[in-house]
């Protein structure tokens, strides 16, 4: 048991891995958000406000969960981003300045954490 966890400390010791940061995460950066996952903010020449940054990925079929990580769906972003997205149930499982929404082409049985001012 002792050997297992000195083998994984070691490990993460020499991958430098940090925390990992996880879809959804507020960011002002690219550098903020975890490898393959880009910081989306209010696009230039945008519409749509997105509080704090977001740390996601890209995608392309709406309402896709394996373009995703898991428990993100593939989710309308405002302007003509489409982004993953954590799903959810209610607003209370989204970020300040984020609504949980329903995902077109899902019927009305997904929603995600989108930012309010998204209105489709």
């Amino acid at each position: 048991m002792i050997r297992s966890f000195l083998v994984a400390t070691s490990f993460l010791a020499l991958c430098g891995c940090g925390p990992l940061v996880t879809v959804g995460e507020p960011c002002t950066t690219r550098a903020d958000c975890g490898p393959s996952y880009s910081c989306f903010q209010k696009a230039t020449g945008g519409t749509v406000d997105v509080p704090g940054g977001f740390c996601s990925r890209g995608c392309t079929t709406e309402s896709s969960v394996s373009e995703c990580p898991g428990g993100t769906i593939c989710t309308f972003f405002g302007d003509t981003q489409l982004i993953c997205a954590a799903e959810c149930t209610t607003d209370a499982q989204c970020r300040e300045g984020y609504a949980c929404a329903d995902v077109a082409g899902s019927g009305g049985a997904k929603k995600s954490c989108r930012p309010k001012t998204v209105t489709r």
